[in-house]
């Protein structure tokens, strides 16, 4: 920037009139002038210029046609624009959450890298997708509603089940608007860890219930098709362990466990289990603290998902009193064995197992 007229007659005026006098026409754009304003300040002015010679007859250089146009707000706004686009690329480029942006046809024009990383996808690989190509295919018809209501100049925030590279899904929330330049324009955040707590949260109190309305004196929720169980700690306290609120290995109570027990828990894990099919057994504790301890327990699958079991403990009995009730059942059968009795309690009747209610 020249300061005043003076200089830029010097630095930018005269080589102009220079060149228009060796007969070339010429033209600048956004140089910029400080003059004094009517306050007295000086303040900056950006004009666009145009030089032009004028020619004789003889086709000689008779003089030179400026033209000035002053281009300070027009410059300012494209300034302002130009910052405006550098402060959102940066923000577009470092932000955490997901961002996608899609024409009005769901092709996606632009994503930032929190999305490719997300997804698993290179950035030339994700441009080359559209929105119907990362939902499920039972969802295409919700899509086409969203793409109704984004045209109508709604902001809409759902949960969708958004496909990634490797072929798997991850829940996103999706919050969707329309550009000022009518592009699409999609913010998402991955909520697996929120959902993983809410359904953590959610477990534990239909255990507390379960157990409290069963009277039982600890209760689980056991996953047969992954062979994980989630205990409280009363339950665990019976089997003399300590594994805290998170998942865990079915066989860590197998081994602790009579090996009859055992066959007949794997045997549960083995075969098909109707969806809400009600269970109940007991099981003696081999090994650990509380060795020669009895468990009674029950249980039933969920409806929506059979191979989860949710249950309780609701009796246990020392060993001494298991031996006393046996010794009474050989006393009234006359010739039983201990080995026919125990045989019993897993293929017997509810009188064998011992008796006990509570509504799950």
């Amino acid at each position: 920037m020249v300061d005043g007229w003076p200089d830029a007659y010097e630095t930018v005026i005269a080589p102009l009139l220079q060149s228009s006098r060796a007969g070339r026409a010429t033209r600048l754009t956004g140089f910029a002038v400080a003059l004094r304003g009517p306050d007295g300040t000086m303040e900056e002015r950006i004009f666009d210029t145009d030089w032009s010679p004028i020619r004789d007859e003889a086709g000689g250089v008779a003089g030179a046609l400026q033209t000035l146009i002053e281009a300070t707000e027009r410059v300012r706004a494209q300034r302002a624009l130009r910052e405006k686009e550098e402060r959102y690329r940066a923000l577009f480029e470092r932000a955490v959450d997901s961002i996608w942006l899609a024409d009005q046809d769901g092709k996606f024009v632009a994503v930032n890298p929190a999305a490719c990383q997300l997804l698993g996808y290179a950035a030339e690989e994700h441009l080359r997708l559209s929105m119907f190509d990362i939902i499920r295919a039972e969802d295409l018809p919700r899509l086409r509603e969203l793409m109704k209501a984004l045209a109508a100049g709604r902001h809409v925030t759902e949960l969708w089940d958004i496909r990634r590279a490797d072929g798997t899904y991850i829940p996103l929330e999706l919050s969707h608007s329309v550009a000022p330049d009518g592009q699409w324009q999609t913010i998402g955040r991955d909520i697996s860890e929120r959902q993983r707590a809410e359904t953590a949260l959610r477990q534990s109190k239909e255990l507390r219930r379960i157990a409290l309305e069963s009277g039982g004196m600890g209760a689980w929720r056991w996953d047969t098709r992954n062979r994980m169980v989630r205990s409280d700690a009363p339950f665990q306290r019976l089997w003399g362990m300590s594994l805290g609120d998170k998942p865990h290995s079915v066989s860590v109570y197998i081994d602790r466990m009579h090996p009859e027990g055992a066959v007949a828990l794997e045997a549960v894990m083995a075969r098909p289990i109707a969806p809400g099919e009600d269970m109940q057994d007991q099981v003696q504790v081999a090994h650990g603290p509380t060795a020669g301890r009895w468990i009674q327990w029950r249980g039933r699958a969920e409806r929506d998902k059979p191979w989860i079991i949710n249950g309780v403990q609701l009796r246990h009995h020392r060993a001494e009193t298991c031996r006393a009730k046996i010794a009474r059942q050989r006393g009234a059968s006359g010739n039983g064995t201990e080995a026919h009795l125990l045989a019993a309690r897993f293929g017997g009747s509810a009188r064998d197992r011992g008796e006990w209610t509570g509504d799950l």
